[in-house]
């Protein structure tokens, strides 16, 4: 699967549920083109929570994500919940907050053996409350 942004998207009004767990993780590919995803929202409860619950052999690029408000129990990303063996190039994450419980991040919940370059958050808040 190869996805391209060719405008904005604003998720403004929109409660997201995260797509593709950890048993169905997202392995295509994608590029933002430099376009932003606005006002991502996420209240959940569940684990692998982000755009993306989860990813495996993914290529994620030029994906510019703005004011995201992200709540999750593990695996919490504003990009990626749980990234493996995923190219993350030229992303980033411009304001808002990110919350769960445990591997959480601004980019990326948790990571194992991928390759992130040229990417960045900027975030108000990341927090973790380390619970079981």
């Amino acid at each position: 699967m190869t996805e391209d942004l060719f405008k904005d998207i604003d998720f403004n009004g929109i409660d997201y549920t995260s797509l593709w767990t950890d048993d169905d993780p997202f392995s295509g590919i994608v590029n933002g083109n430099g376009y932003k995803i606005k006002n991502l929202t996420i209240d959940s409860t569940e684990e692998y929570v982000g755009l993306f619950g989860a990813t495996v052999g993914a290529i994620i690029e030029n994906v510019i994500i703005e004011n995201v408000n992200i709540k999750g129990d593990r695996y919490v990303g504003a990009l990626i919940g749980k990234a493996f063996l995923t190219t993350i190039t030229n992303c980033g994450i411009i304001g808002g907050t990110v919350e769960g419980n445990n591997n959480v991040g601004g980019l990326i919940g948790y990571d194992d053996s991928s390759e992130i370059t040229t990417s960045y958050t900027e975030l108000d808040l990341v927090k973790a409350n380390m619970s079981d």
